[in-house]
């Protein structure tokens, strides 16, 4: 895809990272992606009220959360001007309480020994595909039922479970897994570990438990490869796995097609 194409993909809004238009992408018949009605994000917590009005003016006919009841209380949502269908699905929400603790606990004793961050990510990715499906179900039903108006959905970063829901919504409009994967992996250009809490951590407990910490913040293709070999490996195809995992018909595929592509 073109840098110009990758420019309008990235909206510009200091304080919601990662918010990226989905348009664009040609699927395998050739048709692409409409602009202006897919959007995946980080969280809206910090939205500024210049942004607030930017927001509003995409228009939005739902945004769906898809954090934790604990995320969730630590940066609630502040949501555009006009009237939204806000939807919440929370996923890994008692697994991502526990890994924060055990996180925590972790580092207030210093203890690292045996943590492997890689694993616990890939691990999280067979979560998503296997262990959450009511709630993708859930989501993909809303985009649907949206008809063809702007959605936006997000987690915390918007890299992860919000970056799984967008490699669904991706592949069942028909477009190619390497696409996919670039998009999944374009979240490794607008998030970072925060260098002071990286600087704190290196100053107070030394340069291996930043480095253990660091992947916390990464995407990998390995990740979202995991996500799908386990699909495959549990139901078969992904055909399989959208309509008897998903519940998502091939009408109901059709009909999103003919809303969403061009």
């Amino acid at each position: 895809m073109s840098t110009s194409h990758q420019h309008h993909r990235r909206l510009p809004l200091c304080s919601v990272k990662n918010l990226r238009d989905l348009g664009g992408y040609q699927t395998v018949d050739d048709r692409t992606v409409r602009w202006h009605t897919l959007y995946r994000a980080g969280h809206l917590g910090k939205l500024k009220d210049r942004d607030q009005r930017a927001l509003t003016a995409l228009n939005l006919h739902t945004i769906i959360d898809f954090r934790s009841a604990e995320e969730k209380q630590r940066d609630p949502d502040r949501l555009p001007l006009n009237d939204v269908q806000v939807i919440e699905l929370p996923i890994l929400d008692e697994g991502n309480s526990a890994m924060m603790k055990d996180m925590r606990r972790r580092y207030e004793n210093n203890d690292f020994d045996g943590l492997d961050t890689n694993l616990v990510m890939f691990n999280t990715y067979h979560q998503l595909a296997l262990e959450f499906t009511a709630e993708y179900a859930h989501f993909l039903q809303a985009v649907l039922q949206a008809a063809g108006q702007p959605v936006l959905w997000h987690c915390t970063a918007g890299k992860d479970r919000a970056g799984f829901a967008a490699a669904l919504l991706l592949k069942i409009l028909g477009v190619d897994f390497e696409t996919i994967r670039q998009d999944y992996l374009l979240s490794g250009k607008y998030i970072h570990p925060d260098r002071k809490l990286m600087a704190v951590i290196t100053l107070t407990k030394g340069a291996r438990p930043a480095r253990l910490l660091k992947p916390l913040w990464a995407v990998k293709p390995e990740w979202i490869k995991a996500s799908f070999d386990a699909i495959d490996e549990h139901w078969g195809s992904f055909d399989h796995y959208r309509r008897e995992a998903l519940a998502f018909s091939d009408e109901d595929t059709a009909r999103l097609q003919e809303l969403l592509l061009v």
